[in-house]
């Protein structure tokens, strides 16, 4: 992760709204949870994220809030080095990279949800959920030109190096996205995918809440998928293998087969390396016979106005219903009558990372606002109540 180690300096130097050269510096809040910590609001071309401050004796670390980290991350090395020259801060240790890489085109093929949320989606359309080294995907795409792809992962090297991969090899029909891909099945149309690969995903065995395939993800993947479009599940987990099992067999309206060890076309290293060790893989091809109603649309809006009272005694507070929560996690105070609210919430399976600013008797999301999901107008309603 892009980090350095500072000096400690005057936090009360710095201007709100300052900019140098192509890095504007919006917001600057002092933490009511830890008085040694702090955040920046930041924009570089088209992205906008936060800085974190924490102090450490007489240092201070200055590297991104890992919630909204941009991939790739170079915006975050320009950001730092720009506030770092700006303030003129006396740098202990670094590892940043200021050099940008070519292989990735300006037109990227790495995009954001809004894209996705706008994007008319025709003709086969197929997704991989969690990518990894992007072998599998990469394949699909060059064998099958006229089919659009959608990759999703978290991990910023493996979309790092997907992306050097896409420009290489020139691909022009695979994006990638990099989001929770539960939330991301809820934007999309009903029936509007072909097939949703699930490889060898993280087993979680010791918490396995946290899988991918649980009751409210096979309900949004039947929605999105096509009549007789398939959901592709591989793993190497007994345990995932048993939970899945139980899942697709409790669930009506689709047809399960099962395999075991067959060999597909592409193998990630892993899988090549756990046949070596003789481990069995599973391989479960779900087809939906269901053709779904069309999704319901909600609207959340970005800047409303609200009674403005000091959000202080939110300070930790946790809001559960029954369907839903909402955490303030942390408080960031930028003046007498601006803060930034660091909240988590949505629903106990798929929460979200919300940042709030509060100025005056106006609030705004900052970064993004929520996905248009149901429970998330809910928790809108009540944050706009609330504040």
């Amino acid at each position: 992760m892009p980090h350095i180690y500072v000096k400690d300096f005057n936090k009360s130097d710095f201007k709100n709204g300052a900019e140098f050269g192509d890095v504007r510096f919006h917001h600057f809040g002092k933490s009511l949870k830890s008085d040694k910590n702090s955040i920046l609001f930041v924009e570089f071309r088209d992205k906008r994220f936060f800085l974190e401050l924490k102090e450490r004796d007489e240092r201070v670390l200055i590297k991104s809030e890992k919630s909204n980290r941009p991939s790739p991350n170079y915006p975050v090395h320009r950001a730092i080095d720009s506030f770092s020259q700006m303030m003129n801060l006396h740098t202990l240790s670094s590892n940043l990279n200021l050099k940008e890489s070519q292989h990735i085109a300006k037109d990227s093929y790495l995009k954001d949800i809004d894209f996705f949320r706008d994007m008319k989606l025709s003709g086969r359309v197929e997704v991989e959920i969690g990518f990894g080294s992007g072998r599998h995907i990469l394949h699909r795409a060059e064998e099958s030109p006229d089919t659009t792809f959608i990759g999703i992962e978290i991990h910023k090297p493996s979309i790092e190096q997907a992306l050097k991969q896409i420009e290489i090899r020139r691909l022009k029909n695979l994006y990638i996205l990099d989001f929770d891909a539960r939330h991301f099945l809820e934007i999309l149309p009903s029936n509007s995918l072909s097939t949703i690969y699930v490889h060898f995903p993280v087993p979680w065995d010791k918490k396995p809440h946290r899988r991918i395939i649980q009751p409210i993800f096979l309900k949004e993947a039947k929605r999105v998928l096509e009549l007789n479009g398939v959901l592709e599940l591989r793993t190497d987990s007994e345990n995932y293998f048993q939970s899945a099992l139980q899942l697709f067999t409790d669930e009506p309206l689709l047809k399960m087969e099962l395999l075991k060890n067959i060999s597909i076309d592409v193998q990630s290293k892993y899988e090549s390396r756990w046949l070596k060790m003789e481990k069995n893989i599973y391989n479960f091809r779900i087809t939906n016979l269901e053709d779904s109603a069309e999704k319901r649309d909600f609207y959340i809006s970005t800047i409303s106005e609200v009674k403005g009272d000091s959000p202080v005694k939110l300070l930790g507070e946790t809001i559960l219903k029954e369907n839903w929560f909402i955490n303030f996690k942390d408080i960031y105070q930028i003046d007498n009558s601006s803060y930034i609210l660091s909240i988590v919430a949505g629903s106990y399976s798929y929460p979200e990372n919300i940042f709030l600013l509060l100025n005056g008797n106006k609030i705004e999301y900052l970064i993004k606002k929520p996905l248009e999901l149901e429970v998330n107008v809910e928790i809108d309603k009540y944050l706009r109540e609330l504040l």
